[in-house]
């Protein structure tokens, strides 16, 4: 795994952060953004609440945080389990599926869900 794809990651989950944030300010959650929405827009906008993307940025940081450890614990020579890492740098790589769309995307980062298991 690529110290790129980790730091790739970390930006999107900024800016994921930041927007989530910018949202939870008193002024941003006015009744009149939402006067003509659909039910099913309402939904999702609820589905996509700012405190679940928060807690989605918090999962997600852990997850990389925990890669980030066992990869130096790895090239420290302090833990030699590789297919452990290998298991996470799949799950990194997943992480960053959703923002496939972005332009510091890399497409050898894209994986096939259906080869990993």
């Amino acid at each position: 795994m690529t110290a790129d794809l980790v730091e790739f990651l970390n930006a999107r989950l900024d800016e994921d952060e930041v927007a989530a944030r910018d949202l939870l300010k008193p002024y941003a959650w006015g009744y009149s953004v939402f006067y003509e929405a659909s039910q099913e827009e309402l939904a999702h906008i609820e589905r996509y609440r700012p405190a679940r993307v928060l807690a989605d940025v918090q999962a997600q940081r852990a997850i990389l945080a925990e890669h980030e450890r066992r990869a130096k614990l790895i090239v420290d020579g302090y833990y030699d389990d590789h297919a452990d890492l290998v298991d996470l740098d799949w799950l990194v790589r997943l992480l960053a599926q959703p923002y496939a769309d972005h332009a510091d995307y890399r497409q050898d980062w894209r994986i096939d869900t259906a080869d990993h298991g």
